[in-house]
């Protein structure tokens, strides 16, 4: 699964299908890490290779919710990076890199959805639409 979200960076555009479970879904919210990573943490950079699909449960509008996650990523970065300084040196060096790299991230998944929360997200109808549009473009 690792191997194809780092394939991910080659796309020219990436849709994220926003919702509760992809919020906290260590795979997802490494995709969104990698995705981050490859726009160079510049959120201009970001609005332009990412379109965020909001689904029905996707709740990033308060700043309560985008506490939530930051706090929910933090102690999930803490609980990780404690057990590799534990096991220490039978931790292999990919996994203690892919920690180190998401606890840095957990800081900076506020700094994401706060501004998504402010610039305008697509429905699935929206979605749809764009997509298609993208497909054409591509192929002419």
């Amino acid at each position: 699964i690792r191997n194809f979200m780092d394939q991910l960076n080659d796309s020219s555009h990436i849709y994220v299908f926003l919702n509760d479970r992809y919020m906290e879904s260590e795979f997802c919210v490494y995709e969104l890490a990698k995705i981050w990573d490859a726009c160079d943490h510049n959120l201009k950079t970001l609005e332009g290779r990412l379109s965020i699909v909001m689904l029905e449960d996707a709740d990033i509008f308060s700043i309560g919710t985008i506490s939530y996650y930051v706090a929910y990523w933090k102690y999930r970065g803490d609980k990780n990076s404690h057990m590799v300084k534990k096991m220490g040196p039978a931790v292999s060096r990919s996994l203690s890199d892919y920690v180190t790299g998401f606890r840095k991230f957990c800081y900076d998944i506020g700094t994401i959805l706060e501004h998504y929360s402010d610039v305008s997200q697509m429905n699935w109808d929206e979605f749809l639409i764009d997509f298609e549009q993208r497909l054409q473009s591509s192929q002419s």
